[in-house]
C-alpha cells in the first residue's frame, strides 16, 4: 500500500505527493521501514509545512506549491500563534526570528550564511568580488566553485579590502585543486561560479540585521589561450 502526503484546508484536502522528489520519496520510505519517528509541524506565518527527520527538516511551501531547501534545526514540537513560530527542543520553548537573537538556534549562536551561483552565457575568466554590506562577509573553506569543477576560497578577512564606504573587495585566488594550487594554480573560470559567504565568527552581532545589498563579480570573455 502506497503512503502519499496531503494537506487538508479551506481549499479542500489535496495529494502533494507528487511534488516531492525521488530521494524524499525514498528518505520517507525508509524511516517508516525503519520505524524512525517523522514528525511535522505547520508555520502559518510562510504557509510552511516542516517535515522534521532525525537530520534535517524538509519544507513544503504553499506559495510555490512545491519543496524548498531542507534546514538543519530540528524542532521536537511546534505551533504558531499571534503570527509568530514557536517550537521546543529539549523542553524549551523558542521563538522563531526573535529580533533581540539573530541567528541562534536552540540555544546555539550560528553565523549568517548564503549560498548563490552566478551564470554567463558564454565561458568567463572570473576576476574579483565586491561584497557591498555593512558587515565583512567571507567566504566558507572552499566555498568558491565555478562549472569546471576548479574549487577556491577567500575565506580570511585579510583576503578583502575594505574602502570604508561598506564596500569589501578581493581578487580571486586561483583554483586549490589545479596545479599551483591556491596561489599560482588556473584561473577560476567557467559558465557559473557559485559562491558560499557566511560571518566569520566574532565579526557580526547576532542580534543585529545584517544589510547585504549586493554581490559583484567581475569577470572577462575566456578564450582558449587564457590560464
Amino acid at each position: 500500500m502506497e503512503m502519499v502526503p496531503v494537506r487538508a484546508g479551506l481549499n479542500g484536502t489535496m495529494q502533494i505527493g507528487y511534488k516531492y522528489t525521488g530521494a524524499l520519496k525514498a528518505k520517507i520510505r525508509d524511516a517508516i521501514t525503519n520505524g524512525q519517528y517523522i514528525h511535522s509541524v505547520w508555520d502559518d506565518r510562510f504557509n510552511e509545512w516542516l517535515l522534521v527527520f532525525g537530520d534535517y527538516t524538509y519544507v513544503y511551501d504553499e506559495s510555490v506549491d512545491g519543496w524548498t531547501p531542507k534546514r538543519s534545526f530540528l524542532p521536537q514540537q511546534g505551533f504558531t500563534a499571534n503570527d509568530r513560530l514557536y517550537t521546543t527542543q529539549a523542553g524549551q520553548l523558542y521563538i522563531h526570528d526573535d529580533d533581540e537573537n539573530r541567528n541562534v538556534f536552540y540555544g546555539e549562536a550560528y553565523p549568517g550564511e548564503l549560498e548563490f551561483a552566478l551564470t554567463s552565457p558564454g565561458v568567463k575568466n572570473y576576476q574579483s568580488l565586491e561584497v557591498h554590506a555593512d558587515d565583512p562577509l567571507t567566504t566558507t573553506d572552499l566555498g568558491i566553485s565555478t562549472q569546471l569543477g576548479q574549487v577556491s576560497e577567500l575565506n580570511q578577512e585579510g583576503d578583502f579590502t575594505y574602502n570604508g564606504e561598506g564596500v569589501y573587495t578581493a581578487n580571486f585566488l586561483r583554483a586549490d585543486n589545479s596545479p599551483g594550487g591556491i596561489i599560482s594554480g588556473d584561473r577560476l573560470k567557467g559558465r557559473y561560479i557559485r559562491l558560499h559567504l557566511y560571518t566569520p565568527q566574532g565579526s557580526a552581532n547576532p542580534a543585529v540585521e545584517l544589510n547585504l545589498l549586493k554581490v559583484v563579480v567581475k569577470s572577462a570573455i575566456s578564450s582558449h589561450n587564457t590560464q
